[in-house]
């Protein structure tokens, strides 16, 4: 199935006439075999339902934990997962609206592996409660619209198994 997309981009031709070879492949890594369970092959666009959360999406299964980045955080997507009874992980970008429901106390193990907070928060437009923790990362450059700027040497993960260490999501 993935050969004749393969062609097509081959033959594809930007706005200015130059070749566009563009595709995309999408794969959910099986962490018990290492062997991917699910690859999706799809035009370079990530538009419609070629878009990274859609794919991932359409091939959900109950009793899975999602491990992403937060490229794919998307308050759909996080209520679907829930809602076939999986799990997940997804790193968040920094700016992110939430309400604290409850400030968690960390254990020393947590500390010393750089768990910063532990928060059960709710997310605007979601309905389910969720797990924000907040752990120490390497500073390092990030590009915006104004420059290259230093991040703020936190990772910011939600997890809506609550009764998971911090360290463990972490």
């Amino acid at each position: 199935k993935a050969l004749p997309k393969l062609i097509e981009t081959l033959h594809r031709s930007n706005r200015d006439g130059k070749p566009h070879h563009a595709w995309r492949a999408h794969t959910v890594l099986d962490l018990q075999t290492f062997v991917p369970s699910v690859m999706r092959l799809t035009g370079g666009s990530p538009k419609g339902a070629d878009n990274e959360r859609r794919v991932l999406e359409a091939v959900l299964e109950k009793d899975h934990l999602y491990v992403v980045d937060r490229g794919y955080f998307d308050r759909k997507l996080l209520e679907r997962v829930v809602a076939i009874d999986s799990s997940y992980v997804f790193r968040v970008q920094e700016n992110i609206q939430y309400e604290v429901i409850e400030h968690r106390p960390l254990s020393a193990a947590a500390i010393a592996d750089g768990v910063l907070s532990d928060q059960v928060v709710r997310l605007a437009g979601m309905a389910h409660p969720t797990r924000l923790v907040i752990v120490k990362a390497d500073v390092h450059s990030k590009r915006t619209r104004k420059g290259y700027i230093d991040s703020s040497g936190q990772m910011l993960l939600l997890c809506n198994d609550l009764s998971l260490e911090p360290e463990l999501v972490s």
